[in-house]
């Protein structure tokens, strides 16, 4: 599919054309980016990360 046709698609569906630009840019690079992790020996697929947050209990130093 052309640039124009996905950002024209994301336009039917409501979005301004510069989000749906924007949106095109992002699905373009997210592409890429799967591809270049699957041909590399990352994860295959989809891969998760998990992303912990630890809170200090009040007035510890941690």
């Amino acid at each position: 599919m052309w640039l124009d046709e996905m950002r024209a698609l994301y336009e039917r569906e409501g979005y301004s054309r510069l989000n749906a630009t924007a949106r095109v840019c992002q699905d373009v690079i997210l592409t890429k980016l799967a591809a270049s992790t699957r041909l590399s020996g990352g994860c295959p697929g989809f891969c998760v990360v998990s992303v912990t947050t630890h809170k200090s209990a009040p007035g510890s130093s941690a």
